[in-house]
């Protein structure tokens, strides 16, 4: 997979995952905004939807193409593992970053998989997969963001979410807000406050 790589100089690997119709070039600028001395990795997602680049199929009326998920969270996931070892980062606190698009994948990983994450940042997921419950994550803490008009979850299923987190007692913070789909200033405060913490 298509994938850009900065070398930073601390001891953060932030693997970063864009939302519908994003690059990896953009994630880049982002991960930079939010640890600018920290390593980056964008992993661009590789289908094409719409014209759109997208990390696994959603179809038009809303649903997920489920088995397109599933072989594609177990791609990225071992590209995320691969990567990890290509550049001698084993030693290192991997951070995963994701929007949109990009934090669903984030979220069936976890569902998928039990990993050694350090931290994870989820803006704007939606809720994918809620019958089945996440994997435990031991070492993971997580930043969950939502806005109340976002037009993907509902404050109902934003509040599943965080409680199927909770269930498999995986550390969860949540930012709430009150708008809709749009990154603000905010998130990007508290995504830094967890990244630095």
């Amino acid at each position: 997979m298509y994938h850009i790589h900065k070398k930073g100089i601390n001891n953060k690997v932030l693997f970063l995952f864009h939302g519908t119709g994003g690059d990896a070039k953009e994630m880049i600028f982002l991960g930079t905004k939010l640890d600018p001395n920290a390593s980056l990795i964008a992993i661009e997602g590789d289908v094409k939807q719409w014209r759109m680049n997208r990390y696994f199929i959603r179809h038009e009326d809303g649903s997920f193409d489920f088995e397109n998920l599933a072989s594609q969270t177990k791609k990225i996931y071992e590209e995320i593992l691969e990567l990890i070892k290509v550049y001698k980062y084993s030693d290192k606190e991997i951070i995963v970053i994701g929007y949109s698009n990009g934090a669903n994948l984030i979220q069936n990983i976890f569902r998928t998989y039990s990993t050694n994450f350090k931290k994870a940042i989820l803006f704007h997921p939606s809720l994918v997969r809620p019958e089945v419950p996440f994997q435990k994550q031991p070492n993971t803490v997580a930043l969950v963001t939502s806005g109340v008009d976002d037009p993907y979850i509902t404050g109902a299923q934003f509040t599943q979410l965080i409680e199927a987190f909770k269930k498999e007692d995986i550390k969860v913070k949540t930012l709430n807000h009150q708008f809709g789909h749009a990154l603000i200033d905010e998130e990007l405060e508290r995504a830094i406050k967890l990244i630095n913490s």
